[in-house]
């Protein structure tokens, strides 16, 4: 072995000794997270939830065997996690417009109220 190579494989050695040694130095064991729940999100918006459920929900049946539908719904996160909304709804005879506040348990929506306006 030359003495160029004995050079080069000392100089390799050092800095790998080197690169050790700062990492050994600089260690510093991963923290576990704290783990927090979350919430199972349903699969449907609120709109979209309230729309499916909508002959459920109202107070009273459609007239002469009709069929709701929604012609506006809007729906607002509230600070404890509720969610609130307004819907206007008819079956092609009578219009009605209700209020409504779902919350969210175990992953699925649970109506808290729908009361016509």
């Amino acid at each position: 072995m030359t003495n160029t190579q004995k050079a080069i494989i000392t100089t390799l050695v050092l800095i790998s000794v080197g690169a050790l040694a700062w990492a050994w130095a600089n260690y510093r064991p991963v923290q576990e997270l704290e783990q927090k729940p979350v919430q199972a999100q349903p699969a449907q918006t609120p709109e979209e939830y309230i729309t499916a459920h909508l002959s459920d929900l109202a107070p009273e049946k459609a007239s002469l065997g009709g069929t709701f539908y929604v012609t506006k719904i809007s729906s607002t996160k509230q600070a404890d996690g509720a969610i609130s909304g307004d819907v206007e709804y008819e079956d092609g005879h009578m219009a009605y417009a209700a209020h409504y506040i779902l919350k969210i348990e175990n992953g699925s929506y649970v109506v808290q109220s729908f009361k016509l306006k």
